[in-house]
Protein backbone atom coordinates (compact mmCIF):
# COMPACT_ATOMS: atom_id res chain seq x y z
CA UNK A 1 0.00 0.00 0.00
CA UNK A 2 2.53 2.46 0.86
CA UNK A 3 4.82 1.67 -2.49
CA UNK A 4 1.36 2.61 -4.07
CA UNK A 5 0.77 5.83 -2.68
CA UNK A 6 4.03 6.42 -3.25
CA UNK A 7 4.23 5.70 -6.59
CA UNK A 8 0.94 7.98 -7.39
CA UNK A 9 2.35 11.04 -5.79
CA UNK A 10 5.32 11.01 -7.75
CA UNK A 11 3.21 10.68 -11.24
CA UNK A 12 1.33 13.88 -9.94
CA UNK A 13 1.66 16.52 -12.74
CA UNK A 14 4.09 18.96 -11.08
CA UNK A 15 2.13 22.16 -13.03
CA UNK A 16 -0.99 21.75 -10.35
CA UNK A 17 1.07 19.98 -7.20
CA UNK A 18 4.03 21.12 -5.21
CA UNK A 19 5.42 18.37 -3.33
CA UNK A 20 7.68 18.66 -1.09
CA UNK A 21 9.73 15.71 0.78
CA UNK A 22 11.70 15.74 4.20
CA UNK A 23 13.86 13.11 5.53
CA UNK A 24 15.88 12.21 8.62
CA UNK A 25 18.99 12.57 7.39
CA UNK A 26 19.96 8.89 8.39
CA UNK A 27 17.25 7.62 6.36
CA UNK A 28 18.67 9.67 3.28
CA UNK A 29 22.09 8.27 3.74
CA UNK A 30 21.00 4.53 3.93
CA UNK A 31 18.84 4.99 0.56
CA UNK A 32 21.77 6.57 -0.93
CA UNK A 33 24.26 4.07 0.02
CA UNK A 34 21.34 1.10 -1.34
CA UNK A 35 21.16 3.57 -4.23
CA UNK A 36 24.91 3.51 -4.85
CA UNK A 37 25.53 -0.57 -3.92
CA UNK A 38 22.98 -1.59 -6.29
CA UNK A 39 24.12 0.99 -9.50
CA UNK A 40 27.42 -1.00 -8.65
CA UNK A 41 25.94 -4.34 -9.07
CA UNK A 42 23.95 -3.55 -11.85
CA UNK A 43 26.99 -2.11 -13.60
CA UNK A 44 29.33 -5.24 -13.00
CA UNK A 45 26.42 -7.45 -14.26
CA UNK A 46 25.98 -5.23 -16.91
CA UNK A 47 30.01 -5.75 -17.61
CA UNK A 48 29.33 -9.03 -16.80
CA UNK A 49 26.63 -9.81 -19.36
CA UNK A 50 28.78 -7.80 -22.01
CA UNK A 51 31.88 -9.44 -21.67
CA UNK A 52 30.69 -12.82 -21.57
CA UNK A 53 28.77 -12.02 -25.62
CA UNK A 54 31.82 -10.28 -26.66
CA UNK A 55 33.51 -13.89 -25.52
CA UNK A 56 31.42 -16.00 -26.93
CA UNK A 57 31.01 -14.01 -30.65
CA UNK A 58 34.95 -14.07 -30.51
CA UNK A 59 34.39 -18.57 -30.03
CA UNK A 60 31.92 -18.66 -33.12
CA UNK A 61 33.66 -16.33 -34.79
CA UNK A 62 36.81 -18.58 -34.00
CA UNK A 63 34.72 -21.97 -35.03
CA UNK A 64 33.24 -20.67 -38.13
CA UNK A 65 36.55 -19.53 -39.76
CA UNK A 66 38.23 -22.87 -38.35
CA UNK A 67 35.59 -24.56 -39.94
CA UNK A 68 36.07 -22.89 -43.75
CA UNK A 69 39.54 -23.50 -43.88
Amino acid sequence: MHQTVTNMIWLLPSQFFAITVTTVVENLAQLMYSVMMSGYMFRDVQFCLKLQQSLEHVALTNAQSIRVR
